[in-house]
């Protein structure tokens, strides 16, 4: 605010005429002064306490008209239908006006003496019209009609003049000169102008509906406009007093001042950032200069020699020797230090000069490197988790079983995650995992219509044991019973094509896991011939038909073979699908319940 003032000031004392810029101050001065009269009327006209005692009279006028209807009810038993009615009422005070202003002035209305005449039809009153004169004005007379005209006309009149009061007036042009010389005074006045113009409204609604109001009167801090009339006023006092340019060099002066402190201001926590950070800066230049670092080199070298190598050479060889590494002959030497970290590198035993990288093979150098990470690994206490992505590329068969025990081994010992898309190894873990006891979880992470990372924890199936094959051989019939239900016959015969193709393979897969007990397994490098051959003494026949018979039936329905077109036979009822999977898994409860005797 301050600002704002000194700037106006300036603008006052270096104008091309300060007289006449003084003269035009004051006179806004006075305008403002009127603007806060006008403002001051108007809410005295539309006061909260006389806006709400109008609704209150509004409502009460409902009470006073009720009263009203309720007399003029007894005109019912008149001739004329619909007496006194609205439109009557208005015939009746026709007749009153004309009877009080021209026929019969000197008298009360109605006039029935001797020789009264009828003043809408002007024929001689008989003596059942004075009669009913009498009693129609006894009744249109009483005291709640009285009552409801007076409470009616003063509504009327108060809401006339809520509607004809000028809320902006001729003060606009007031308002825009205040804008010129300062916005946001002038804003608030408009604000408020608005304000006052809903509130008025909501008035004439709440009396019309005969509602409650819905807002409360705006008030404006007339302060705003008094403190600005004011300072108008001191501008002009200043202007007439200036005689020199050493006011508006002091006035300049403050005015950077309160600009650099509100620059300041708003990025000051940049500001004590920076000098911060410069403060750090120079701590951290003296500490360099007085650091080296060759010394703590030397020590840290030393340290790492006595309690560090020994193990980490002892766990290289241990490592290299549980992967199998046996054919090239390397081992682990120091590879000098530099700013207080010893390094180390795998070097030939026999040569070494050489380069490794160049004289082993690429699978030769994964298992390197699988080495050297759990020797590292080896000299920290910390049993963090440990990632591994597709440890066996590169590496054929022979490695891959090692790789797996070790990942396998490790695992009981804390996290082990494993990124590999080889299913012949993700078996070897697996097996490796059940051997030595190792909660194992598989999930399956695949690319998808929205991008990669589509995560499962349904395998695929070609990674499936038959258990879980059984599982996802009954979803994938509830999916076909669906769309047999819903007559989609083509989604149907398509989905149980699929179902049957899957079965076969299951049926593959149950020769291998449960008729032979896994004696001979895929991706396994060794047959079981321990005690799991004995169990395979108890095959029979049965066993075996059951196993043809479902392979044929799967043969015929499944996408493998093109079927004649002299044969085509209809494509089984759900319910046939359905008692062919519980087939084989019947036959493969069966096997195993009898194994377990």
């Amino acid at each position: 605010q301050r600002m704002d003032e000194l700037r106006a000031r300036i603008e006052d004392l270096t104008a091309n005429n300060p007289r006449q810029r003084a003269q035009m101050l004051k006179l806004l001065a006075e305008r403002v002064g009127g603007l806060i009269a006008h403002l001051e009327a108007l809410e005295g006209d539309l006061a909260e306490d006389r806006t709400s005692a109008l609704v209150r009279v509004a409502q009460d006028l409902d009470a006073a008209n009720a009263a009203r209807q309720s007399l003029l009810k007894e005109l019912a038993s008149m001739p004329l239908p619909n007496t006194g009615s609205e439109r009557w009422l208005r015939l009746w005070e026709a007749a009153r006006a004309f009877s009080n202003s021209d026929s019969y002035a000197a008298t009360t209305f109605p006039f029935v003496d001797a020789g009264a005449r009828c003043v809408l039809c002007q024929q001689p009153l008989l003596e059942e019209g004075v009669e009913r004169l009498q009693v129609l004005a006894q009744h249109v007379d009483a005291a709640p009609q009285d009552d409801y005209r007076r409470r009616a006309g003063q509504l009327d009149s108060d809401v006339a003049r809520l509607r004809a009061l000028s809320i902006e007036g001729s003060i606009g042009s007031t308002i825009d000169e205040v804008a010129v010389d300062h916005h946001d005074v002038a804003e608030d006045v408009r604000l408020h102008l608005k304000a006052m113009v809903r509130y008025r409204d909501d008035v004439l609604v709440a009396i019309g509906g005969r509602n409650q109001l819905r807002q409360h009167a705006p008030v404006f801090n007339k302060h705003v406009l008094s403190d600005y009339r004011d300072r108008l006023r001191s501008r002009a006092d200043e202007i007439a007093s200036s005689t020199s340019d050493e006011q508006v060099d002091k006035l300049q002066l403050e005015l950077a001042e309160l600009e650099s402190r509100k620059a300041l201001g708003e990025n000051i926590e940049v500001v004590l950032k920076e000098i911060g950070r410069r403060r750090q800066l120079a701590v951290y230049e003296q500490c360099i200069q007085e650091t080296r670092t060759h010394a703590i080199t030397r020590k840290s070298t030393d340290v790492t020699k006595r309690a560090v190598t020994g193990r980490l050479v002892s766990s290289f060889s241990d490592e290299l020797k549980r992967l199998g590494f046996v054919d090239v002959e390397v081992e682990l030497t120091q590879a000098g230090g530099s700013r207080g970290a010893l390094f180390h590198k795998v070097i030939l035993t026999r040569a070494p000069g050489s380069e490794v990288a160049k004289v082993v093979s690429e699978g030769e150098g994964r298992c390197l490197s699988i080495a050297s990470f759990f020797a590292e690994i080896s000299t920290a206490d910390d049993p963090s988790a440990i990632l591994f992505d597709d440890p066996v590329s590169s590496l054929d068969h022979n490695w891959r079983r090692n790789v797996a025990e070790r990942l396998a081994s490790e695992a009981s010992r804390r996290q082990v995650i494993v990124f590999t898309h080889d299913l012949a190894f993700w078996h070897a873990l697996q097996e490796e995992a059940e051997r030595l006891q190792v909660r194992c979880e598989m999930r399956y992470l695949r690319r998808g219509p929205q991008g990669a990372g589509a995560l499962s924890d349904r395998v695929p199936t070609p990674a499936m044991r038959v258990k879980d094959r059984i599982g996802y051989l009954n979803s994938l019939w509830q999916e076909a019973d669906k769309l047999f239900r819903e007559e989609n016959l083509d989604g149907y015969e398509e989905r149980g094509s699929y179902i049957y193709t899957e079965l076969r393979a299951a049926w593959e897969r149950g020769v291998e896991e449960v008729l032979l007990d896994g004696v001979v397994e895929r991706f396994r490098h060794s047959v079981q011939t321990n005690k799991k051959v004995l169990k395979l003494s108890d095959i029979n026949e049965a066993d075996c038909r059951a196993v043809q018979d479902g392979m044929t039936k799967c043969s015929r329905y499944f996408r493998g073979h093109d079927v004649s077109a002299a044969d085509n036979p209809p494509f089984p009822r759900p319910e046939e699908v359905n008692a062919d999977i519980k087939a084989f898994s019947s036959w493969v409860d069966e096997i195993r319940r009898r194994r377990l005797r």
